[in-house]
């Protein structure tokens, strides 16, 4: 008989049971933002369904913000959730709202989100795709690249594992990817100048990364706890490089820098690292004298930069050019230039016309690439000395010819081109005008001399 009285008794322990683990599984409440004199937050609703693991935000108009003092009313669910599903006529996110959901693997941003607060989407480093309903008016996900870019001025503001970066943005900004620990790679689009503040901090397996070309600034801790990275270019634009942005890239070992100029960087910059570094040869004076890099035992020149030298004549079939040593960061380059039969040098110039040298064996050393033009010219069949006859002098761009008898006299180039040319009187000095500073032959009465105008 007290068998069948414990019956019902038992049967109460287990609804009762059932009751309060339906209650542990879900949970519900309001997160609308109060506006003005409206106090009213029921506007939005979320509901949490711990069987699916699994948030819903319904409703319209803004979300509440949240600190981490006063926290998301689901953040106790905050390391279990791993679905937000939020309606589209919700129109911002608030503070720290889905901070820290650790395990959630997909984002997806409503229509009408225009504000997204504080600490609304960091820490979410389990993501692997994020997606923008087509027509938000301030967020977009172009060509389905997995990342939140802000649409007016093409910043990336949060990325995933997956991501894949487009390539018409021009930023990456703060925390974009902080501590995303499945990114293995990152190729950074060329019109990126600027990437912020622990952008890439703590992608502990990332290995490889590739700097755009018109890069100017890297943030403070952007790269800090890339263990993994090894090498690293610096691009030709860099001017900045934040406090401790490659700290404690344990892995790093070579670091090649493009930009002749040293950018600026700090004492913490590449704290905890050990890695030689290559810059290039016209920069190499500065970088030794610069404020931090001077204190670089593995600064040396770069193995890999090569100047350029190229040599060619006016004219082939007058003479040859020939270079004899090619020059490096501490080596002269030796050129020379043998006129044919016939012919003879004239001087070395640059391609603008600037007389380098009128010495046929010529010893130079350059800091950037150059082509030198080996100048020759023909030698008349009866050349005599116009000296016996004519006087010639240079005063500035001008150049005298006193003659002993009227004639005409003119001004040639090394190239064989009248630049100036008019009679002269006897006993009369006449001027004759010299464009540029060169070698120039002056031509009189069927005599010629060979004159420099400084």
């Amino acid at each position: 008989m007290k068998i069948y009285k414990c019956i019902p008794i038992l049967w109460m322990l287990l609804l009762l049971a059932h009751a309060q683990n339906a209650l542990a599984q879900s949970a519900s409440g309001y997160c609308g933002r109060q506006v003005g004199s409206n106090t009213d937050s029921t506007n939005l609703q979320w509901n949490y369904d711990a069987s699916q693991h699994a948030l819903t935000i319904t409703g319209s108009g803004p979300m509440k913000d949240y600190s981490l003092e006063t926290q998301a009313p689901w953040s106790e669910w905050q390391s279990d959730i791993r679905v937000v599903e939020m309606d589209e006529h919700i129109m911002s996110i608030g503070s720290y709202a889905l901070y820290n959901l650790s395990n959630l693997r997909h984002l997806h941003i409503p229509g009408d989100v225009a504000a997204i607060g504080n600490y609304a989407l960091r820490g979410l480093t389990g993501l692997d795709s994020i997606s923008v309903s087509n027509g938000n008016p301030r967020y977009d996900s172009r060509e389905a690249c997995n990342a939140l870019i802000e649409t007016s001025n093409d910043m990336l503001l949060l990325g995933c594992s997956k991501t894949r970066m487009p390539a018409d943005i021009r930023g990456i900004e703060s925390c974009a990817f902080l501590n995303v620990s499945g990114l293995k790679e990152a190729v950074i689009p060329e019109g990126v100048t600027y990437i912020g503040t622990e952008a890439f901090k703590g992608c502990t397996a990332l290995d490889s990364l590739v700097l755009p070309g018109q890069l100017t600034v890297i943030s403070a801790y952007a790269f800090q706890d890339c263990g993994r990275l090894d090498t690293l270019v610096l691009p030709e634009t860099i001017d900045t490089i934040g406090i401790r942005a490659f700290a404690k890239c344990s892995g790093l070992r070579y670091v090649r820098s493009n930009a002749v100029a040293p950018p600026r960087i700090h004492p913490t910059t590449f704290s905890n690292t050990s890695f030689h570094i290559d810059v290039p040869c016209p920069g190499i004076a500065a970088y030794r004298s610069a404020p931090v890099w001077e204190d670089f035992d593995s600064l040396r020149i770069s193995t890999w930069y090569e100047l350029v030298l190229t040599t060619r004549s006016n004219n082939p079939a007058y003479g040859m050019d020939t270079i004899l040593q090619r020059p490096d960061c501490d080596t002269a380059a030796v050129v020379y230039a043998e006129p044919y039969e016939g012919c003879e040098f004239v001087a070395w110039q640059d391609t603008l016309g600037h007389v380098l040298s009128t010495d046929s064996l010529y010893e130079f050393y350059v800091d950037e690439d150059i082509t030198v033009v080996a100048v020759f010219r023909k030698i008349p069949e009866a050349l005599d000395d116009v000296s016996v006859r004519t006087t010639v002098w240079v005063n500035g761009h001008e150049v005298f010819v006193l003659t002993d008898r009227d004639t005409r006299v003119a001004l040639f180039d090394i190239l064989g081109r009248m630049v100036d040319a008019r009679p002269a009187t006897a006993d009369y000095a006449t001027p004759l005008h010299a464009p540029a500073a060169g070698v120039y032959v002056v031509v009189a009465d069927g005599h010629q001399k060979k004159v420099f105008v400084p």
